[in-house]
């Protein structure tokens, strides 16, 4: 892993891991965990999600960079596996991400009517639990830009300067 995206979704995520992509760097977004679930990583995410070790190299094999939730509220552990990898901060102003944050949330909600599926059910479960672990479980506006402002600071806060790049999405 060269690349830690420590940005929540709705950032330029779909973006970043098109670039990553392109530039040489296979990238692992939230799109990855549904189309590897037969390999298991939705309930590998679970598990992280209450709180169990992980192995984050064989999780991200054949990947040089992640992006998305869940890799972004997990980059202090990805930073220590992967001490030469550098962060990046993908940020847009909180209302605009809110706007999009929720609309995300009801589509998530409408997949829900599909839980009879083993992989949409395994997919909502986890689901529910990021969502309480980022969010308290509260999914209000200001709660969530709360928390969302929060998890910046924190990134700022704990990746040294020399390994953290802040990319805001109006720089195109």
């Amino acid at each position: 892993m060269k690349i830690i995206g420590a940005g929540f979704g709705r950032t330029g995520t779909v973006s970043l891991q098109q670039a990553f992509d392109h530039l040489g760097y296979p990238c692992y977004h939230m799109q990855e965990v549904m189309k590897a679930y037969r390999r298991g990583h939705v309930q590998q995410w679970a598990a992280a999600l209450n709180g169990r070790d992980m192995d984050w190299e064989a999780l991200f094999a054949g990947y040089e960079a992640c992006v998305d939730f869940p890799t972004c509220i997990f980059y202090r552990q990805l930073m220590q596996v992967f001490p030469d990898a550098v962060a990046v901060l993908s940020v847009r102003d909180p209302e605009a991400w809110w706007r999009s944050y929720s609309k995300l949330l009801g589509l998530v909600a409408k997949a829900s009517l599909f839980n009879f599926v083993p992989l949409f059910r395994e997919f909502s479960a986890m689901n529910t639990k990021l969502v309480g672990k980022v969010f308290g479980g509260a999914m209000d506006k200001d709660t969530c830009i709360a928390r969302y402002k929060q998890h910046i600071a924190d990134v700022k806060a704990t990746v040294p300067a020399e390994r953290l790049l802040v990319y805001s999405v109006k720089e195109g």
